[in-house]
């Protein structure tokens, strides 16, 4: 896996608990090549390799709600 990082062929990768996990660029191209579309949860750095002309991601910003929004779910009666 070093060396594919090395590589550049991996668009995220990091470790959790002493394993290293990520997402090959390989396989969103393939995904891709089959006509199906890859739904991608990333960090924002990464949408800088995604918007390219190969991918041309359908970006999607899903924002947490308001603490006040919250509170009032909470003490909701």
């Amino acid at each position: 896996m070093m060396q594919d990082i090395a590589a550049n062929e991996y668009l995220e990768y990091g470790t959790h608990e002493d394993a290293m996990y990520g997402t090959k660029l390989e396989t969103i191209r393939r995904i891709h090549a089959e006509g199906k579309m890859a739904i991608l949860d990333v960090e924002p750095q990464a949408l800088k390799i995604l918007r390219t002309a190969e991918f041309t991601p359908y970006v999607v910003f899903i924002a947490a709600p308001s603490l006040q929004n919250i509170a009032d779910v909470i003490n909701w009666e």
